[in-house]
């Protein structure tokens, strides 16, 4: 290269392909997640609790069905989050892409594959828990986020006694020793 800052150089600090490795962890991890949080919660909660008179109910299945889906896809995106590198989480079209598209593909392949959608909950549920689990998991990708970088509080207390290194064995020492004398002084003056 000629030394303009090419990728021969390492001037830029990045590699070519750099967003999308990123991605492809990105989406890796999100996918882990979502296949296994999705099988426990299935194995857990629908296999378990989900008989047909329940499924009826409305409230059962907001508990067995769309709150458990919330939930994965909240997991999913915020282990999507947390694998996207520090250099590409200033880009929202990378992170949007990286923390939502592993999600998005679970609903369409929900809508495409079993195809038992039916009525207006069957379609709108799903797509709901989508946007309120990516919500969730992006506020508390953020959250993190700003946790990790906000410096660390200053102690309530400060301990600014000019002690020199006194211990708490020695402290300690000191009221036994103010105890026992206290003590003796009130036993004497009972005689």
């Amino acid at each position: 290269m000629n030394g303009d800052g090419g990728w021969g150089d390492g001037g830029s600090g990045r590699r070519p392909g750099g967003a999308f490795s990123a991605l492809t962890r990105s989406w890796a991890a999100g996918a882990l997640v979502h296949l296994g949080a999705g099988f426990l919660m299935s194995r857990s909660l629908l296999e378990l609790l989900g008989t047909e008179a329940r499924l009826e109910a409305f409230g059962w299945r907001m508990a067995l069905l769309h709150i458990p889906t919330l939930t994965v896809t909240l997991l999913t995106v915020l282990a999507a989050a947390r694998m996207l590198p520090d250099e590409h989480r200033e880009s929202r079209a990378l992170y949007l892409l990286a923390t939502l598209a592993v999600p998005l593909a679970g609903l369409a392949y929900g809508f495409a594959v079993p195809w038992e959608a039916v009525g207006i909950e069957g379609s709108l549920m799903p797509v709901a828990s989508l946007a309120t689990g990516a919500a969730a998991g992006v506020a508390v990708d953020r959250l993190l986020e700003e946790r990790a970088t906000r410096p660390p509080p200053p102690p309530r207390y400060s301990y600014n006694w000019r002690d020199s290194g006194a211990t708490t064995t020695e402290y300690l020492g000191a009221v036994i020793l103010a105890v026992a004398l206290i003590g003796a002084l009130a036993i004497a003056g009972r005689r």
